[in-house]
């Protein structure tokens, strides 16, 4: 991936652009793009593009950013992959094209002078990019469906500010960019901010699977490009579950294979679970004599200071597949120096992990580095997803005597109130801190119920008379649209990209995700485990004990042992359950005395008496409410004065 940047006037009044401005854009985007920089101003000087190039797709100096089509009325800047670029090479060079590099972007731009918008239905990957026709003096901006590559705008002053960190778009003048209070409500009930907003008030994200057009005229229109079919929901008719099995393993294979492409080292963030270990079995057997280089992270508890974490089980499979393993450890320190030094407020210990992944896979010129990231959301694989479908489906009753809702949720709901909506929040929201929110914030029922209606419009975009979708797709487009796109994807790009490290989501392609969509439901739960398919399709190509593991998310130390006992990891307490208590003397300072305490919407003293808890070291123990507090205090110090 690479850094992009864009000032596009959208209005004739306009003055010209300041060429500053995009110098401190790019300069912003410095740590995403180490290998080259270039720039692109028209001759109006109505639009400029900027971008700072991590090279994977022909790393020559001919392939750099802007690329131009043949005749060179076309420039394009692209942060990302485009995994076919070679199937559509060949068709534009049938079509007369020409090609200078091995380039995606020089695909992108032949492509847009060969097939305009239509380009949106013919390149898969995980792409944001720009691309403005000098003739038509037409602009498409747009980002991938899955939301992978990042691409927040504001418009200020007539002009459209396009970056790919909200860093780029700051650096540019940040007065005018103030707090907006709704987020950190969402911040608190799911680690991330809804429906393209951001935590600035004039800055939102493009959604995933959104566009903006930009015409001569200087009108404008945001609007998606994969509109929601019902066909997109219809079963497959295939036969049998070997039939389902035998599909799937096509397209995890093809997967896994297309992100091996390219001219960087490609390594793997590795936990010992099948998610991240099916990804190294594939590529083993697609390639037996490719070179892996697999990362893991392990926790220094601070309490005991043993290092603790799944790094044994993950190093056993990494020598199994013959793979190099390297082992990272994240402190107390790692986790505070972080905190203090955040883009965005973190609501968990996965950013400074990812940070320190991809710092150590920089270190070892290893600038790609692949995740099994997406395979919960699809099969299904916290207990909670099938909790939820026990209450909500009869015909699946069965699964309540097997699992359970997260926390107190079960006291939440009586027979007339379930809904999805109520119980299924996406994300695996806290439901129980739903009912605290008037205490922990000063807001309105509006206000309070916000998040809960944007996932009810969701959900209501799939459920209806004209697209029915069963109970297990409503819960994969849900977490799809929002959770994976805004939450996880967020909170591993943005660090791997800021050590120069490009992470790639094999299981995140059009064609993956299109035919689980269309798996019956009885078919992904098997007689009721998580994952029940995908561990199927995968027995006997996994090392065993990989794929019959039971769920334990990566890095979530504060919480594993609470609420993963079966994981059978070196966890005898969570880590880090005593990094409250160490701090409280500070946390007191910066939640009593802090900046954004000016906000006047934030009721403290439900904060001050969590801490008060916090009575002594061995009674201590990890609050998430008081880290998120935390995190957005230190982030609010830093950002918003």
């Amino acid at each position: 991936m690479c850094g992009i940047a864009a000032i596009i006037n959208v209005s004739n009044n306009k003055s010209h652009i300041n060429k500053l401005d995009l110098v401190k854009m790019s300069n912003a985007l410095k740590s995403r793009g180490p290998d080259s920089k270039g720039q692109f101003i028209s001759k109006k000087k109505d639009i400029a593009l900027a971008v700072r190039r991590l090279s994977t797709q022909d790393t020559r100096n001919i392939a750099n950013q802007p690329c131009e089509s043949t005749d060179r009325s076309i420039v394009a800047i692209l942060n990302g992959e485009i995994y076919n670029h070679f199937e559509l090479r060949k068709e534009l060079i049938l079509l007369g094209f020409k090609f200078k590099s091995n380039n995606d972007t020089e695909v992108l731009a032949n492509g847009f002078k060969a097939w305009k918008e239509k380009i949106l239905d013919k390149i898969k990957g995980q792409y944001a990019f720009v691309i403005y026709d000098k003739i038509s003096e037409e602009t498409l901006i747009a980002r991938d469906p899955s939301g992978i590559s990042p691409m927040f705008y504001t418009l200020h002053d007539s002009q459209i500010i396009i970056g790919s960190t909200i860093q780029s778009i700051l650096s540019i003048n940040n007065k005018y960019y103030k707090l907006y209070k709704p987020a950190i409500i969402d911040f608190f009930l799911s680690d991330a901010v809804s429906n393209g907003n951001t935590f600035f008030k004039d800055i939102r994200y493009l959604k995933a699977g959104f566009c903006i057009k930009i015409n001569r005229n200087k009108s404008y229109k945001i609007r998606s490009f994969k509109k929601i079919k019902e066909k997109f929901f219809e079963y497959k008719k295939l036969s049998t579950e070997k039939e389902y099995t035998n599909k799937l393993y096509e397209l995890l294979e093809s997967s896994v294979l297309k992100t091996l492409q390219g001219d960087k080292k490609v390594g793997l963030f590795l936990s010992g679970g099948i998610d991240s270990v099916s990804i190294m079995a594939l590529i083993k057997k697609i390639s037996p004599n490719t070179n892996i280089k697999t990362f893991s992270a392990a926790f220094e508890d601070s309490f005991s200071h043993n290092i603790v974490g799944e790094t044994q089980i993950a190093k056993k499979m990494s020598d199994y597949y013959e793979c190099e393993f390297n082992e990272v450890v994240v402190s107390h320190e790692d986790l505070i120096n972080n905190l203090k030094n955040t883009e965005q407020p973190q609501g968990s210990f996965i950013e400074t992990t990812i940070d320190k992944l991809s710092k150590k896979s920089s270190e070892m010129k290893t600038n790609i580095a692949l995740s099994g990231e997406g395979i919960d959301e699809m099969f299904l694989g916290y207990d909670h997803y099938l909790a939820s479908i026990g209450i909500l489906d009869k015909n699946f009753s069965f699964l309540k005597k097997k699992y359970t809702l997260r926390g107190d949720a079960n006291k939440l709901f009586e027979n007339r109130k379930k809904k999805l909506v109520n119980i299924f929040l996406g994300g695996g929201v806290n439901l129980g801190l739903i009912q605290k929110l008037n205490q922990i914030f000063k807001i309105n029922n509006s206000e309070k119920n916000r998040f809960k209606n944007y996932i009810l419009k969701l959900h209501n975009k799939i459920s209806n008379n004209d697209i029915k979708a069963d109970i297990g797709q409503q819960m994969m487009y849900i977490d799809y649209t929002y959770k994976v796109a805004e939450n996880h994807l967020r909170r591993a790009e943005g660090p791997a990209m800021n050590n120069g490290v490009e992470m790639r989501f094999p299981y995140l392609m059009d064609d993956l995700l299109d035919f689980v969509y269309k798996i019956p439901l009885n078919l992904k739960i098997g007689s009721g485990e998580t994952k029940y398919l995908f561990r199927k399709t995968l027995d006997g190509i996994v090392h065993s004990d990989a794929v019959r593991r039971p769920k334990s998310p990566f890095a979530l130390p504060g919480v594993r042992s609470k609420h993963y006992k079966k994981a059978k990891i070196n966890y005898g307490k969570p880590a880090f359950k005593d990094i409250i208590y160490n701090n409280k003397k500070y946390i007191n300072e910066i939640f009593n005395d802090g900046s954004f305490n000016k906000e006047k919407f934030i009721n403290i003293e439900f904060f001050n008496t969590r801490l008060a808890m916090q009575k002594t070291k061995n009674t201590s123990f990890f609050d998430g409410l008081i880290w998120k507090m935390w995190s957005f205090a230190e982030w609010y110090e830093k950002k918003c004065q």
